[in-house]
């Protein structure tokens, strides 16, 4: 599945995600509002530059595990943080 993930930021600690399936159905993507607090940065060791390279590596992790048209729309790291529990440890890999 070739899936492109296009991430701006919008503020400090937010950004907007667009995720567009290129095999399925070129012309539709879905459009999300992401949170980064603080708190998920600093438990993570990473700096409010990383903002946008988590964003993009959360996405690429919660699509690995569900389709883009089931992720909310609008959505903090602190609740994907809650609903798995290896989201810390990947994100470290991930980004290290």
């Amino acid at each position: 599945m070739a899936v492109r993930i296009d991430v701006e930021q919008l503020g400090l600690r937010e950004y907007a995600v667009e995720v567009l399936d290129e095999d399925d159905d070129p012309g539709a993507a879905t459009q999300h509002r992401v949170v980064v607090p603080s708190g998920v940065l600093d438990r993570l060791l990473l700096d409010e530059d990383d903002g946008a390279a988590l964003v993009r590596a959360t996405f690429e992790f919660l699509l690995e595990r569900t389709t883009a048209d089931a992720l909310p729309e609008e959505m903090s790291l602190v609740e994907v943080a809650e609903e798995h529990e290896d989201y810390d440890e990947e994100m470290r890999d991930r980004l290290s």
